[in-house]
């Protein structure tokens, strides 16, 4: 078989573009999170977990999660880069942002159910078109506190957004 010219620039097209949907994001930190391991002593366990989700709320790509911060507390650090590949529409998506206590029970973690400590979403239908990280502060709805935040930059590359 013989592949023509105009035949290499569409298969190079049609890579370039689904490429060309995705979404980097940089989870930065979290700030004050509520202690749901007061009562038994010792700070949160944070970790953040993510998805995509389409417009009827199923998950479309992820989760995708941090690492765990050993006793954080209430400011945990993360730093961590993720990449979500292959958004087929990302527009019409939405990023779901959920923070976590990692809990054990006498050191094995398989008896006790992480705490969520509340979660946030970022409608990517919002985002500009940049390859620039933007940052974004995400009001953390926990049902306590109101002042909970997790802080991220997105990107998409430059490949769709307003």
């Amino acid at each position: 078989a013989v592949l023509h010219r105009d035949s290499l620039l569409f298969v190079y097209s049609l890579e370039f573009s689904a490429m060309a949907n995705f979404l980097k994001v940089l989870v930065k930190n979290a700030r004050n999170l509520k202690d749901a391991d007061a009562a038994f002593g010792g700070k949160t366990d944070a970790y953040v977990r993510m998805r995509i989700l389409d417009a009827d709320g199923k998950t479309v790509a992820g989760p995708k999660e941090t690492s765990v911060k050993d006793e954080g507390g209430a400011n945990p650090v993360f730093n961590e880069e993720f990449l979500f590949k292959d958004l087929e529409t990302p527009g019409s998506y939405t990023l779901k942002v959920t923070v976590l206590d990692k809990d054990s029970l006498v050191g094995l973690d398989v008896l006790a159910a992480d705490d969520k400590l509340g979660s946030a979403t970022l409608d990517l239908g919002t985002l500009n078109n940049t390859e620039d990280m933007v940052d974004e502060e995400l009001m953390i709805a926990d049902g306590w506190f109101s002042d909970s935040t997790v802080n991220i930059a997105v990107s998409t590359g430059g490949g769709w957004g307003n």
